[in-house]
């Protein structure tokens, strides 16, 4: 039952206020730094939804109540992977009957958990279904660095910001976004500046904020620096990773890069050789660079 979750007034109340009405959305992102309970309150939204007094809230004692507490409810399906990523192959499988009717419930629900293990594959593979959501489904992404996420699945999600302390969530979207991509560090030079961004985006960088600095027009002129740079950054990485630490770009020593594997940075790499052909080629510049910050980015999750 609510009550019984900490915390998240306002947020249990919008959740409560779907159930109520009917009208709850096909996509929802609850978005927060670990430890919010954000897990516990998707679980909590489902059995609201399905249960048999029909009043937003859990009874608790009714079928459905009883078989979600025990995990044991076969339209509940929780993606929480035990490698890092999530992949196309996963998605696509668990997504095979969603077409399907709840075998129990009124409504069944996948929650995935963290949603930043969806690899750029497996994102697109669930855009489909976010384009296109069956009525009776809802998708529930739980999310501790939102900004990871490809940002056309967060613009398709309903956004629920979960803040620190248990306190009361916001469910408005962070339109303006709360963290700048990129802050400016005392009196850098602009080359200096871009380097430390481009950087910024292994420790929570907003990369849709930075590419959108940097190509918001043609930005022909600064693709090469751009690219350069993050070039430069994968390079160190590697150097670190195969136990050197001659690197150009000094901070990295300190950042979180051991799930960086190899062969990430090698298709890190391809992409930039790739933006680099597709310099002589008609591509959105703006969408190619949120994709290589986002894998960047991806290099120091936790």
């Amino acid at each position: 039952m609510w009550k019984d979750v900490p915390g998240h007034s306002r947020t249990k109340d919008l959740l409560r206020g779907y159930c109520i009405s009917g009208k709850i959305p096909h996509a929802l992102l609850f978005a927060g730094v670990a430890g919010q309970g954000k897990m516990t309150v998707a679980r909590e939204f489902f059995r609201a939804m399905n249960c048999a007094e029909n009043t937003g809230d859990a009874c608790g004692t009714c079928p459905s109540c009883i078989k979600a507490i025990s995990g044991t409810h076969p339209d509940l399906v929780v993606v929480n992977p035990e490698a890092r990523w999530i992949k196309v192959g996963e998605i696509r499988e668990i997504l095979a009957d969603i077409g399907l009717k709840p075998y129990e419930a009124r409504t069944k629900c996948i929650i995935i958990d963290p949603a930043e293990s969806l690899n750029t594959e497996s994102a697109n593979a669930l855009l489909k279904t976010l384009e296109e959501p069956p009525g009776h489904t809802v998708i529930i992404l739980v999310s501790h660095r939102p900004k990871l996420l490809l940002p056309t699945v967060v613009s398709r999600c309903q956004f629920v910001r979960f803040s620190e302390g248990h306190g009361d969530g916001d469910p408005s979207p962070d339109v303006n976004g709360s963290r700048y991509a990129g802050q400016r560090q005392g009196e850098a030079s602009e080359p200096d500046l871009m380097r430390s961004e481009i950087v910024g985006l292994l420790t929570g960088g907003d990369p849709a904020l930075l590419a959108r600095k940097y190509f918001d027009q043609e930005g022909w002129d600064l693709l090469p620096e751009v690219l350069g740079k993050a070039e430069s950054v994968v390079r160190d990485i590697m150097v670190l990773r195969l136990g050197s630490d001659r690197v150009v770009n000094e901070e990295l020593r300190l950042a979180n890069l051991r799930h960086a594997g190899l062969s990430e940075l090698e298709e890190v790499l391809d992409l930039i050789r790739s933006m680099r052909r597709g310099a002589h080629e008609n591509i959105n510049l703006r969408i190619a660079a949120t994709e290589l910050f986002i894998r960047l980015g991806h290099l120091a999750q936790a």
